[in-house]
């Protein structure tokens, strides 16, 4: 499957928009004082329907320059500064942000108690409200493009009169403090969206493509050497590319394989792509999934301002205080005239000391009688 895999990066270079991310993957290594290091997977999605994977041995910034070396077009990822040397020339790829990111940040910081925090969360999630009022009307690019430079354009200089007004304001390494700065460093990616319809807000396409590998990491647990983390690579390429065609990913491997080990041809291995594979089986293309958020609750409201709970949940309810009385009981030690029970206690004056008081004991009668030893029971054998 390796031929396959890399004709179908190929496509992925070829893509007008590509996003791009990673995550962790623990691989043995005896020669660690563990046993095993932390590799990773980077995952690349082209235009919605092509993914590539690519295994390294550290996260070094080179490792994505390589791997998307000769991209053109839109390139839509998060902060990460091993993206930098791919965008930004005349003949390089265009940059474009993530909100999602974004809102995480800011999510943290508003479960950490930082009330203004609420307003950017706010923002972005009437952002996404566009996007799926203009999804619902099936609405095509241009429709897109012209709705949001109606009606996103004015949110993003909320957000830039907020950014404004808050910078500097807050601890750089408090959480409030370190989504500004992610804010601020991504600003001008995040605003690439206007330039074009078919952007999405978000990398939902990439993180959606890398879920496979964060649940597979409970299963397998690990990789067992660099060899094999790339063999999985390559596998996962294979299979989620057939999936963005909505393919049977059991059928299209048992008849590619098949093919593959009869001596297929390489002339005729684009014949073998999931699109054209499709095609010749007649199953259709399946709509492209659009990131979902859920409604967080209005700016200033005592109600946490996203929950990831299942919905009916005993942890999703809100709790429900008691009402506190309006009427005051009065302290114990004044008496109560309508309740002779609550009356105080009569107080005595003491006349002597409490060790004065008590009765003496005599030696004699403190100290217990001995008593009689008892009798043997019987001769002893």
């Amino acid at each position: 499957l390796e031929p396959l895999a890399k004709r179908i990066h190929k496509r992925v270079l070829r893509s007008w928009i590509i996003q791009s991310d990673d995550t962790g993957l623990l691989v043995l290594d005896a020669d660690k004082p563990q046993g095993a290091r932390k590799g990773h997977i980077w995952a690349h999605v082209g235009d919605g329907r092509f993914a590539s994977y690519q295994y390294s041995p550290d996260w070094k910034h080179e490792h994505p320059a390589n791997f998307l070396k000769g991209c053109a077009g839109y390139l839509q990822t998060d902060g990460y500064k091993g993206y930098d040397a791919l965008t930004g020339g005349p003949k390089l790829a265009i940059r474009v942000g993530c909100f999602m990111h974004v809102r995480r940040y800011f999510l943290k910081a508003f479960k950490a108690k930082a009330i203004d925090a609420a307003i950017p969360i706010d923002i972005i999630q009437r952002l996404y409200r566009i996007e799926r009022d203009s999804k619902n009307t099936g609405e095509d690019a241009d429709a897109r493009l012209a709705r949001r430079r109606e009606f996103s354009a004015p949110l993003l200089d909320e957000l830039d009169a907020w950014l404004a007004k808050h910078d500097g304001r807050h601890e750089p390494k408090s959480p409030l403090g370190k989504a500004i700065t992610y804010l601020k460093g991504q600003r001008g990616a995040l605003g690439a969206f206007l330039l074009d319809g078919q952007l999405e807000l978000d990398t939902g396409a990439v993180e959606r493509a890398l879920r496979g590998i964060a649940v597979g990491r409970h299963n397998w647990l690990f990789a067992g050497s660099d060899a094999g983390a790339q063999r999985a690579a390559i596998l996962y390429t294979v299979i989620t590319s057939a999936k963005l065609h909505g393919l049977e990913p059991y059928a299209y491997l048992r008849d590619v394989l098949a093919k593959l080990g009869a001596g297929w041809p390489n002339r005729r291995l684009d014949e073998l792509m999931p699109d054209r594979w499709g095609r010749e089986q007649g199953i259709a293309l399946p709509p492209l999934l659009l990131t979902e958020l859920t409604e967080t609750t209005k700016p200033g409201s005592r109600r946490r301002a996203l929950t990831t709970r299942r919905r009916g949940s005993r942890t999703d309810r809100p709790r429900r205080r008691r009402p506190r009385s309006t009427r005051t009981s009065p302290p114990r030690s004044t008496p109560d005239p309508r309740h002779p029970a609550r009356r105080a206690p009569r107080r005595v004056a003491a006349t002597a000391s409490p060790r004065a008081a008590r009765p003496r004991i005599s030696p004699a009668m403190a100290t217990p009688p001995r008593s009689a030893p008892r009798a043997p029971r019987g001769p002893t054998r």
